[in-house]
């Protein structure tokens, strides 16, 4: 199958691209940063609408997977705009040549506002400036899709090697092989944790299997303390005996919202990574 996939040098992106040699792959993107990769790409930038719609249109690929959002952690007005605009662009230039299969990743932050666990069909009370951005686009991709196989993936907190550095896990580690011990600004703060790897076999399942269209959860069905992962992380800064004997006590549904992921396993989906062994790994292939 030819899929165009954007954000393939991205922290998923980067992670799906082993799974997809099956396929015959297209990729977009305004540098060419990828190592090894067979399949094809071009130098284009999402913000040039006139180019993206006539390689599109040139290409004809027969499933997507945008995955691309610049200027991540930046979620001011005028960059949910330009990404806005950009997802429309493309989104327009795909039903133009009649792309069969789309998969977009939108946001947990979808569910700000809601307690516990969140299923596809709730939507947040409260939503921030860029979780009002992802729902309209869901909704608007659901619209020019409507006659495609279109999948919407809801990621909740997704952690892993080549995390950005300045998010929370990769400052804790930091934190601990630096011989400090980490400020938590709400160490009591709580979390569903989703490994990269894991989200990027759900786009893989997605893209080789047949599924109803819709939103899907990307996460693992339990929250995580920030303190706790804190106290987990410093027992492996010191080789200390007890790393066996920990666990994670489980929060409640007064803690924080968290997937609910019975559609992902009704699609015969199961994640592979125990947060325990994903921190672990990560901890101890980080250098300073």
């Amino acid at each position: 199958m030819k899929i165009l996939v954007t954000g393939l040098s991205g922290f998923v992106g980067g992670e799906l691209l082993s799974l997809l040699s099956h396929h015959d792959v297209i990729a977009f993107g305004r540098t060419n940063v990828f190592e090894d990769f067979n399949g094809d790409y071009y130098p284009i930038d999402l913000n040039d609408h006139e180019s993206v719609r006539k390689a599109v249109i040139k290409l004809k690929p027969e499933a997507c997977v945008h995955l691309a959002w610049q200027d991540i952690p930046n979620f001011e007005t005028h960059t949910c705009l330009t990404n806005f605009s950009n997802s429309v662009n493309l989104a327009s230039s795909l039903t133009e040549v009649g792309c069969s299969k789309v998969i977009v990743t939108g946001t947990c932050l979808e569910y700000q506002g809601l307690m516990g666990p969140c299923n596809e069909a709730l939507i947040g009370s409260d939503l921030s400036l860029f979780g009002r951005f992802k729902h309209g686009l869901n909704l608007i991709w659901e619209e020019l899709q409507s006659n495609g196989d279109y999948h919407w993936i809801r990621p909740f907190y997704i952690y892993g090697k080549n995390q950005r550095l300045g998010s929370l896990l990769p400052y804790i580690m930091r934190e601990y092989k630096a011989g400090k011990i980490p400020t938590l600004g709400n160490p009591h703060a709580c979390n569903d944790y989703v490994h990269v790897s894991d989200v990027a076999r759900l786009i893989s399942h997605l893209l080789d299997n047949k599924v109803k269209s819709g939103p899907i959860n990307a996460g693992s069905g339990l929250l995580f303390r920030n303190s706790e992962i804190s106290d987990f992380v410093g027992l492996l800064a010191t080789n200390n005996d007890a790393i066996s004997q920990f666990t994670f006590p489980k929060q409640t549904n007064q803690d924080g919202f968290y997937a609910d992921i019975s559609l992902s396993r009704d699609i015969g989906f199961e994640n592979k990574v125990r947060f325990k062994n994903g921190i672990r790994d990560m901890y101890e292939s980080m250098v300073l």
